[in-house]
């Protein structure tokens, strides 16, 4: 025979795989849309900045595609792609009629996830994409599922960089670099970006003020990249939080694809703080961080202090009272009765209870004792004896309470 057994094999079970595969291909379709690949070809010998950051600000401005027409574009891709895999396996020699099944439609999708693609072509295929050539650019889109191709080139001279963006061949930006400028080109590539892929209703805010902070719109976290946020036009509730400053906490009105967020925060308040501890131990933490000699120089208010000693129970401090000093005692633990905590606690709550309905109980029957003319004043007097009786037991208990809590006794 002109094929092995072991050829046929090979070809028959490369059937049964291909199909299967499809059948995964086509089911995944109704799932979820494919993601905008988005080709990226960086020809540069330096790691410069806005060159080896493009594909972080790419991603962050680009995050979600939901301009229409890409959108419309990207599928019309999809559905050719599938369309000629689709009639290749039809074409296979070795597929049966019965096994062929119509294309299923796709599901249309209002926005797609953008998924950047890092490529290294050839010298030859570097060269045909430098000079713009729209043959090897669809090919190289073709061959690697792309949406869309940037090339990123840098020449250097004495150093001094010429950086020119492409996008599908087509020029985009051209600028010069050097370490010893400012430049605003990194703002240009975010904005247009951001124009580019999201529907236009998206500003890009530069921070002017404490970079560190933590910013959030409308409650929720606000999209960064680096010194900008992007934010949805509108008027917006911003709220600026960072660790020893004062929450700032504004209303801007974003209607401009580029603006300024400016701010200044206010220092938090702070004093020297001492921490005293019977028996001494060194395991004190303030705001989760050990206190080194029982001091802290920049305290802040609210705070919470813990103190922990083997041999000893944990105890906890908290104060929103400026201080200066704390001084708090440990309890050996072979002392602790975390039982007398609850049965002190549950005494207080019992005479607290007794009191209110006491004291409620004299109220009403002086009101049923007006209303129908009744000599009830006895019991009024009675009722308002116990609560005067009850309340005196409550505070006891109370006492009691905090004593089983601090010393556990």
């Amino acid at each position: 025979m002109g094929i092995s057994m072991t050829l046929l094999k090979a070809i028959f079970t490369g059937r049964k795989r291909s199909k299967v595969f499809f059948i995964l291909m086509f089911l995944s379709l109704g799932l979820s849309a494919d993601p905008y690949r988005v080709g990226l070809v960086i020809d540069s010998k330096r790691d410069i900045p806005y060159v080896s950051t493009f594909p972080q600000m790419l991603s962050f401005a680009a995050k979600r595609i939901e301009n229409q027409a890409l959108i419309e574009n990207a599928e019309k891709m999809d559905a050719l792609r599938e369309q000629i895999a689709y009639e290749k396996e039809i074409a296979s020699s070795f597929r049966k009629e019965a096994e062929v099944k119509d294309a299923p439609e796709r599901q249309r999708s209002s926005e797609y996830d953008v998924e950047v693609v890092p490529l290294e072509p050839g010298a030859d295929d570097l060269a045909f994409l430098k000079a713009g050539d729209d043959i090897a650019i669809d090919y190289i889109k073709y061959v690697n599922d792309l949406d869309e191709l940037y090339l990123i080139s840098v020449e250097e001279d004495d150093g001094l960089y010429e950086v020119s963006f492409s996008l599908d061949g087509l020029p985009l930006f051209r600028f010069f670099y050097s370490e010893y400028v400012d430049s605003d080109a990194e703002a240009e590539l975010l904005n247009y970006m951001l124009l580019r892929y999201r529907t236009g209703s998206y500003a890009l805010a530069h921070i002017n003020g404490n970079t560190s902070a933590n910013i959030f719109v409308d409650g929720g976290m606000a999209e960064r990249y680096a010194d900008y946020l992007v934010i949805p036009f509108g008027m917006r509730h911003i709220e600026v939080a960072s660790p020893s400053y004062e929450t700032e906490s504004m209303d801007v009105m974003v209607d401009s694809s580029f603006t300024e967020l400016c701010y200044e925060l206010t220092k938090v308040r702070t004093m020297p703080l001492f921490i005293s501890t019977l028996p001494y131990t060194d395991d004190v933490y303030y705001q989760g961080e050990r206190v080194s000699g029982g001091y802290v120089q920049d305290t802040t208010y609210p705070f919470s202090l813990i103190a922990t000693k083997e041999g000893f129970e944990s105890r906890t401090v908290q104060s929103d009272v400026g201080e200066h000093s704390v001084v708090t005692t440990l309890l050996p633990s072979a002392l602790y009765y975390p039982e007398r905590v609850n049965e002190k606690k549950g005494e207080m709550y019992t005479h607290l209870l007794i009191t209110l309905l006491s004291y409620g109980a004299s109220i009403a029957v002086d009101v049923v004792s007006d209303i129908y003319c009744l000599e009830l004043a006895p019991v009024s007097t009675l009722m308002k004896g116990v609560s005067v009786l009850e309340l005196v037991r409550t505070f006891t208990a109370l006492f009691e309470y905090k004593d089983a809590l601090g010393y556990g006794i």
